[in-house]
């Protein structure tokens, strides 16, 4: 089950402790994911865009 939301907005994290606990009773496992997105072509990706 996946949720959308802000892991800085504390509404967003009401949302989902409360849809969690609505539909499923408890939270078993909490990932929060971060990252900023870099358009670039398939065939010029490189190492350093991965990493970075």
């Amino acid at each position: 089950m996946g949720i959308e939301g802000d892991v800085s907005n504390l509404a967003d994290l009401d949302k989902l402790f409360s849809t969690v606990k609505d539909k499923k009773g408890q939270l078993d496992i909490l990932f929060a994911n971060a990252g900023i997105i870099r358009y670039v072509p398939l065939v010029e990706i490189s190492q350093d865009d991965f990493y970075n």
